[in-house]
């Protein structure tokens, strides 16, 4: 609880420092860059962490992450600050009038003014619940498809995180491309990626299919990040992210404990075609605005 209570003020905060980071007309390149690290310790972590719990034991991992926090933490404290907000600092009263009065009215101004910022905005929020079904549904392909491959999920996370590190890499040469096209096209064969694998019997394939959904997601991801930099003000950053990761939490919350009755209810074939629903039809409802 203490963790995830520190999180929803860090990754706004973290957020809030990628305008000053990256440039103006580089924010393709430049978030490219920061997912591809981020898709990257996806797959260094699991594996450092399984051979330490392995050697060590259990115990051992939980000082081992406490100590890349704070050592991540002391990085971030190593970059420029951001400017000040203007008219900021009218005390305890005057900021709590900023977080729950001022600037929700602002974000939703800036939403409703911006067509493809609100279509990017809203198409995340379903995406987030179809991730936390998949966390669910893999486990239970591996289960139920590939029971005598030993490991067949892990083979499953780590070839989506593959997928992931490749999409992101690429990412950096998509800035010419246009933005919308990209995240409506990498939504919706992510979507159909996902609809595919319980029609696929031999864990090869699969694997191929979850480098797929990973590759595409983090092209989507990357166009997502890019776009909301591009058309926020830097000032509006932080405080839009501390209104839509707590906003994406209740969302990864609902799939995640509904995942289980719905394999438990319609099998992997049902569950993988939620899953290419939530990802797929809020993109093609969005697609006058994405195309």
């Amino acid at each position: 609880f203490a963790a995830g209570v520190v999180y929803t003020f860090g990754l706004p905060a973290r957020m809030a420092l990628r305008p000053v980071v990256i440039e103006e007309g580089e924010e393709t390149r430049g978030n490219a860059v920061i997912v591809t690290a981020e898709r990257l310790s996806s797959i260094v972590g699991p594996l450092l962490v399984g051979l330490l719990i392995a050697t060590v034991g259990v115990e051992a991992s939980f000082p081992a992450q406490g100590g890349i926090t704070v050592l991540s933490g002391l990085l971030v404290w190593g970059l420029p600050n951001r400017p000040a907000r203007e008219g900021a600092s009218g005390g305890v009263r005057d900021e709590l009038r900023q977080m729950f009065v001022t600037g929700p009215v602002v974000l939703v101004r800036a939403l409703a003014g911006d067509r493809m910022l609100c279509a990017v905005v809203l198409t995340a929020f379903t995406y987030g619940a179809a991730v936390a079904v998949g966390e669910v549904f893999t486990a239970g392909l591996a289960k139920d498809h590939f029971a005598d491959h030993p490991g067949s999920n892990g083979w499953l996370v780590a070839a989506m995180g593959t997928g992931g590190v490749l999409g992101a890499l690429l990412s950096t040469a998509l800035g010419r491309f246009h933005p919308g096209r990209l995240y409506f096209v990498g939504n919706v064969l992510e979507g159909l990626a996902w609809l595919a694998l319980p029609w696929v019997d031999r864990l090869p394939l699969a694997l191929l299919c979850m480098v797929a959904a990973g590759f595409l997601e983090s092209v989507a991801t990357v166009v997502y990040f890019a776009e909301v930099q591009k058309r926020l003000p830097p000032e509006m950053t932080g405080r839009f992210y501390a209104t839509f990761i707590p906003l994406m939490d209740a969302f990864e919350m609902v799939g995640a404990l509904t995942a289980p009755v719905l394999l438990a209810s319609t099998g992997v074939g049902g569950t993988a075609t939620v899953i290419c629903l939530l990802i797929a039809v809020p993109v093609l409802l969005g697609a006058p605005v994405l195309l």
